[in-house]
């Protein structure tokens, strides 16, 4: 995955890196958990990709 973010650990600690730098401007901390969020979500599909394999669903539900 791109800037060296392999794991939710990995995801966690930059968040609590660069959480202080847009905190303050709401404009930022929204664009900030949506490159998060993204981030959570690709790791997700590469975790189900690695224990189920490829899927040709449109859509799936994280348990």
């Amino acid at each position: 995955m791109d800037d060296g973010v392999e794991s939710y650990e990995d995801l966690n600690k930059m968040r609590e890196q660069q959480i202080k730098n847009v905190a303050t401007d709401h404009f930022a901390l929204n664009h900030f958990h949506d490159q998060l969020m993204s981030q959570i979500v690709h790791l997700a599909v590469e975790k189900v990709k690695k224990r189920v394999g490829a899927t040709s669903l449109s859509f799936f539900i994280f348990f």
